[in-house]
């Protein structure tokens, strides 16, 4: 039995280390915390330090959780130290965030060169690094010069623990206005404006749409819905009311961003969306389509495309049937390929190899 140190400043209740550390679990590893609360870069590296000299119990890999990027040289000097390897979860790059996606630094300004240095530096002490899909791993790729066997993708997933069926198939609408909702982040990377210009031009087939979260465009997007009486704004979800939000649905959304980055992602909302039995509806990409397949685990429509997505979601109003296949498939593939054991599979093997 492997014994892996989970490292960093990671949330315990956030989902992609809590997948991830399930997994490990469930397969049989041991998973031991090093992790830090501390405010600060400094502090934490001291912390960090203090409790992995500390630690008398035996090591055989040393696992640094997302967001883990700046701490890597510290994880591999102290992984070198006991010769243990060095497991990187990604995740994402920290210079498309903010300078591609997110348009929140120029690539000019010297802290963008810092993150794509931080992005590489990453990557290069890594002995294996962990990836969300496959075209998200080609993108590291390319992009850092990194070599292609040194990833391993492992699905996003999500929190079963609080993500399972509670909720029989029946459509929700019983004499109400047909609910389709969506809870993330306002962030350009889900493409909020499509949902927005999808309602208005369904604003006169009882068709109400609920979005739940906050963030960099959510001003903007409250103009932009202002005239809309179908559109409701509901605030910031925590991670335990998001099931219940799903629940309570007859449709859920997941992204529909134009850039890049949203072409290689599958998020978080989607497998949570599978996991409830709730019919999915999310943009078509190249993640996507490799994901699912249209009109069996989703209803994919055009990114960015405001007419096709109000299409889809009128059929699947006029469709309880479409609307539960959807559901009941996507529930099918959650259950059969993404459970956190199924996972982190190609970790396990990896680790048992090393």
């Amino acid at each position: 039995m492997k014994t892996i140190c989970a490292f960093g400043y990671f949330d315990l209740e956030g989902q992609r280390s809590w997948v991830i550390r399930r997994g490990l679990e469930e397969s049989g590893c041991s998973v031991r915390l090093c992790r830090t609360d501390a405010r600060g870069l400094l502090p934490k590296i001291q912390e960090l330090r203090r409790q992995w000299h500390n630690a008398k119990d035996p090591i055989d890999a040393l696992y640094v959780a997302f967001p883990g990027h700046h701490l890597m040289p510290l994880a591999w000097r102290l992984a070198r130290q006991k010769n243990i390897p060095v497991v990187l979860d990604i995740f994402i790059s920290l210079y498309e965030t903010e300078v591609e996606d997110r348009a929140r630094i120029s690539p000019w300004h010297p802290k963008a060169w810092m993150l794509w240095l931080i992005d590489w530096m990453a990557c290069v002490l890594a002995d294996v690094i962990l990836i969300d899909t496959e075209e998200h791993r080609d993108f590291f790729v390319k992009r850092y010069r990194i070599a292609r066997e040194k990833f391993l993708v492992i699905p996003v997933g999500c929190r079963t623990d609080l993500f399972r069926l509670t909720c029989n198939l029946q459509p929700v609408t019983c004499n109400k206005s047909f609910r389709v909702r969506f809870h993330g982040s306002f962030i350009p990377l889900h493409g909020i404006e499509t949902i927005i210009d999808a309602a208005r031009e369904l604003q006169d087939d009882d068709i109400v749409f609920e979005l739940a979260g906050k963030g960099q465009t959510l001003r903007d997007m409250q103009e932009r819905a202002n005239d809309l009486p179908n559109v409701r704004f509901v605030g910031m979800k925590t991670l335990g009311d998001i099931p219940d939000f799903i629940a309570g649905a007859d449709v859920s959304l997941g992204i529909f961003g134009t850039g890049a980055k949203a072409r290689r992602v599958i998020p978080t909302k989607a497998f949570e969306i599978m996991a409830m039995k709730k019919p999915l509806i999310t943009a078509r990409t190249p993640a996507s389509s490799r994901t699912f397949r249209d009109r069996e685990q989703a209803l994919l429509v055009t990114p960015g495309d405001p007419h096709d997505l109000a299409e889809k979601i009128r059929e699947l109003k006029s469709s309880p049937q479409l609307s539960q296949h959807i559901a009941e498939s996507g529930h099918a593939l959650f259950v059969e390929k993404f459970q956190p054991r199924t996972v982190v599979e190609p970790l396990v093997a990896w680790l048992q190899s090393n």
